[in-house]
Order: structure tokens, then C-alpha cells, then sequence
């Protein structure tokens, strides 16, 4: 049984990214992260679907891992309280994204 990965983030905000080149020797498919991150946007910064996205993929492609997006899983219409418990009670990891402005 492979081992499930929730990924999750609750904001919409956008998170100047800094140097990736730093991953380059430990991320899968380094060279064209910023520009999958971006999106083709003339920005520094990536939206939160684009880096759970690139997250999932990663821990899919490098590790064989079963990687799922918590807010693209639609749930049976529990409460979103109820639902986050379970479904991450259910998970191997749990790996959360937050921004934290300074």
C-alpha cells in the first residue's frame, strides 16, 4: 500500500517564491519549476493551487506516493470540520501550506 499524502492550504493569497534554484538538486523536474509555479504570469509569485499542484506531483512522481489535493476531493457533504478530521485521520501525512505575512 503506497502512503497517502493530504495535501492542503485554506488561503487564496500569493507567495513571492525567492530562489528555487536551491531545489534544484533534490526537486523533481527542477529546471522548469518557477515557470510551472507562475503559470506564465509576469510575476515573482505563486498562487496556492499552483504549489499544492507542484507539491502532489513531486511527492507522486519522485517518491510514488499517493498525493491528493484536499480541496479538489469532493467529500459525501459532511460539515468541512468533520470532513478535514476524517480525511486527515485517514492520511499517512498531512502536509499544510500556510502564508505567513511579515
Amino acid at each position: 500500500m503506497r502512503a497517502r499524502v493530504m495535501i492542503s492550504s485554506v488561503t487564496k493569497d500569493e507567495v513571492s517564491l525567492g530562489n528555487l534554484n536551491r531545489l534544484a538538486g533534490i526537486w523533481n523536474e527542477a529546471a522548469g519549476l518557477q515557470q510551472r509555479l507562475i503559470g506564465g504570469r509576469e510575476t515573482s509569485t505563486a498562487i496556492f493551487s499552483a504549489i499544492r499542484s507542484e507539491i502532489a506531483a513531486h511527492l507522486k512522481a519522485k517518491y510514488g506516493l499517493d498525493a491528493y489535493i484536499f480541496e479538489e476531493t469532493a467529500g459525501p457533504g459532511r460539515s468541512p470540520e468533520t470532513e478535514t478530521v476524517l480525511e486527515a485521520t485517514g492520511a499517512h501525512l498531512v502536509i499544510g501550506i500556510f502564508n505567513i505575512s511579515r
